[in-house]
């Protein structure tokens, strides 16, 4: 059994932001990176600016020499986190979006578990902003990171609250850049099948800006389907292996205890198009996904 590091363990940190025209929401989320109490002398804070075209550059100048600002010419979140991967200089890389603010002390609490050197990635709890409306609070029904680690098999992780160590990252050749989405899910893969685990830290909080229509809750369960359907194109072996599998003994602290009760049937009818819009999704990602599996 792999022994644990010191208990009071402190890495140094890269905390990588991709950012596209969010102008409106970036100042906030680097300023709670910045305020989360983390040594100053141990964390480094990388925004990279995936070709932005709105006033996004000037936000972030205003910070000055407190951050690194990458730029990244090739579209897409998992281009964007590479970028800022190349240039980090911690032993741990920590991500969270754009359109978050993260809670006090999240850098020490999320990278805590990585003390641990079997441990491959760590994943902290996904709030609503706390005031949202009732479809924002449902997506945390989505975003249930405890969910996601400790009762989805194969189990994994969401990079809007991750932290994974550099040199793993590193190894296994980071993000995969045909995926515009679930390269948080395909890494996570490539994690468990390196023999790391995954853990999920409860009290390493973000919040987020979650949908908050109908049209665009739709909109988000059909992107998760149609992308899903690329991912399974990767990973269809794996999956197979994993599918049914019983989860191991988790501790209490894997079930979520969401920050709004919802009214059920209010609940069922959000689900109803959640899944409704992610099947239809699933159809049209099955017939395009030959294209990456053909290129891969």
């Amino acid at each position: 059994m792999t022994a644990p590091r010191a208990e009071r363990w402190q890495p140094d940190v890269s905390v990588v932001v991709p950012v596209r025209n969010r102008a409106r929401l970036i100042d906030a989320c680097v300023a709670s990176v910045l305020e989360t109490g983390y040594p100053a002398d141990r964390l480094e804070v990388i925004v990279v600016d995936n070709a932005s075209t709105d006033e996004t550059p000037e936000v972030l100048a205003r910070f000055g020499g407190r951050i690194r600002v990458v730029r990244e010419a090739q579209r897409g979140p998992a281009a964007a986190r590479n970028a800022g991967l190349r240039a980090a200089r911690g032993e741990v890389a920590a991500f969270t979006d754009s359109d978050c603010v993260v809670a006090a002390d999240w850098v020490a609490r999320l990278v805590a578990p990585l003390g641990d050197v079997a441990v491959g990635a760590a994943g902290g709890c996904i709030r609503a902003r706390p005031d949202g409306n009732d479809i924002e609070h449902f997506g945390e029904r989505i975003h249930d990171h405890a969910k996601a680690i400790h009762y989805f098999r194969p189990a994994y992780v969401i990079t809007m609250n991750l932290a994974c160590p550099l040199a793993l990252l590193r190894a296994i050749g980071g993000f995969d850049e045909r995926l515009l989405r679930c390269e948080d899910v395909d890494l996570a893969y490539r994690i468990a099948q390196a023999g790391r685990t995954l853990a999920y830290v409860p009290d390493a909080t973000v919040y987020h800006n979650n949908r908050r229509t109908l049209v665009s809750l739709m909109a988000e369960g059909w992107a998760h389907g149609f992308h899903a359907m690329k991912l399974a194109r990767l990973h269809r072996a794996y999956q197979r292996r994993l599918a049914g599998t019983e989860p191991a003994a988790a501790p209490a602290c894997a079930r979520t205890a969401f920050s709004r009760t919802l009214d059920p049937r209010q609940e069922r009818l959000y689900w109803l198009f959640f899944d409704g819009a992610k099947r239809a999704g699933k159809a049209l990602g099955y017939l395009r996904a030959g294209k990456l599996h053909e290129a891969a």
